[in-house]
C-alpha cells in the first residue's frame, strides 16, 4: 500500500493511457481510490512505470510532451512536478501517477504520490453526478 502524509488507498481505473504491457490495457485512465479501505476515489492515469510528469503553464506533460486533456473544463492553475515524488522523477515499475479532472481541486498523485498497480480495484463504467450526465462512460473517449 503506497502511502504518503499518512493516506493510504485503493483504486479503480477507466479512460485509457495504460497499455498491454502494464496489464491494465482498457482501463481508461480514471482510477478509485480509496484512501481508508471504505472510500473510493476516481482519477484519471496520467503517468505509467518509467514515465517522467510535469505539470506548467496550465498543461501537462509526459516525458517533456504535452498531452491534449480535451476532457478538462479549467487548466491546471499549478506547476507540479513528479521530481517531488523521486529524485528523477521517474514513475516506479509497479505504480501510477493519477490526476484528477478537476485538476485545481483535486485529491491525487500530486498530493499524496504514486499508486501502487495492486490498488488498482475497478474500471469506472458509470457516471452518476452530476445528474444531468449520469450514464455510461464513453470506453473509447476521444481525446
Amino acid at each position: 500500500m503506497q502511502s504518503r502524509g499518512g493516506v493510504s488507498f485503493r483504486m479503480c481505473c477507466t479512460k485509457q493511457r495504460i497499455s498491454d504491457a502494464h496489464n491494465l490495457e482498457g482501463y481508461t485512465s480514471r482510477l478509485c481510490a480509496s484512501r481508508q479501505e471504505k472510500d473510493r476515489f476516481i482519477k484519471r492515469v496520467i503517468g505509467l512505470p518509467g514515465d517522467r510528469i510535469e505539470v506548467k503553464n496550465g498543461k501537462v506533460y509526459i516525458n517533456a510532451k504535452v498531452i491534449s486533456e480535451k476532457y478538462l473544463s479549467e487548466a491546471p492553475n499549478y506547476n507540479w512536478s513528479s521530481t517531488a515524488l523521486t529524485p528523477d522523477g521517474i514513475v516506479p515499475e509497479g505504480h501510477y501517477l493519477v490526476l484528477g479532472d478537476n485538476r485545481n481541486n483535486s485529491y491525487d498523485s500530486h498530493y499524496w504520490g504514486f499508486v501502487p498497480k495492486d490498488k488498482i480495484i475497478g474500471k469506472a463504467v458509470l457516471r452518476f453526478w452530476p445528474f444531468d450526465r449520469v450514464g455510461a462512460i464513453d470506453p473509447q473517449p476521444n481525446y
